[in-house]
């Protein structure tokens, strides 16, 4: 089984982009992105669905190393070699928030737009009014 950095180095070399070119598409340095491949750094939950997206796969599927199949079961159970709970723990602790940061963002979003849409609205009114 291996660690998250040593997946991304192994899908990286069979896809045959550089260090350079992930870094770039990431928008981070390429020091940092060799961080995530040396496991000194994880990857948000922002640049982690930007790897699936490169990698065309789901989240998860990074994730879960060397099985692509992985089930729930698998991943909480002590019996998974070279990664401990603790580690799993703090995986999936970052990744939720991470996940909960988009999710407050987009809510903004989604927030200021509908503003933008009501301002449209009303100038789209006047308009009608002086008419």
């Amino acid at each position: 089984m291996l660690r998250l950095g040593k997946r991304l180095r192994k899908l990286r070399i069979e896809k045959g982009y550089s260090q350079e070119y992930l870094a770039h598409e990431l928008n981070m340095s390429q020091g940092n992105y060799c961080k995530l491949e040396s496991d000194n750094h994880l990857p948000s939950g922002v640049t982690l669905t930007k790897l699936a997206q490169l990698y065309e796969m789901k989240e998860h599927d990074l994730l879960a190393y060397e099985h692509q199949n992985i089930n729930k079961s698998e991943l909480l159970s002590d019996s998974i070699p070279n990664i401990n709970s603790q580690e799993l723990k703090i995986i999936t602790l970052e990744l939720l928030a991470s996940k909960d940061r988009i999710i407050e963002l987009q809510a903004i979003r989604i927030q200021n737009l509908e503003n933008q849409l009501y301002d449209l609205r009303m100038k789209k009114s006047k308009t009608f009014q002086m008419d």
